[in-house]
């Protein structure tokens, strides 16, 4: 089985596609706060795919799940920062923020397996 039909590594790749149009929504600069959020979304899904041919439940799987699972938290972090410094509106941010928890939900539920 390939990590793309993973349903967490379909949403990991959705939510990283979405951080593209979503970051054009934040002003210019560089190696800024849209870098940070496009490399963090990025992160996620390549954090599983990385993981995924481990041995599942090993140290080394269980480990690219943590990371991929941090990776989560930065963005969260950081769309929280954009939404509070007026860069982008809360309606703006929602379907990241879905994405967001969805990968968070399903990652919680296969990290330690």
């Amino acid at each position: 089985m390939s990590d793309q039909r993973l349903i967490v590594w379909q949403y990991a790749a959705d939510l990283a596609v979405e951080m593209m149009p979503f970051t054009k929504l934040l002003p210019l600069e560089r190696y800024g706060l849209s870098a940070q959020m496009r490399r963090a979304a990025v992160s996620i899904a390549s954090n599983i795919a990385e993981g995924y041919p481990r041995k599942r439940g090993s140290e080394d799987h269980r480990q690219f799940m943590r990371i991929a699972l941090g990776s989560t938290s930065e963005l969260e972090t950081q769309v929280i920062i954009a939404k509070r410094t007026g860069f982008i509106r809360d309606t703006d941010a929602e379907k990241v923020e879905s994405l967001l928890d969805h990968v968070q939900r399903l990652l919680g539920c296969v990290r330690f397996r």
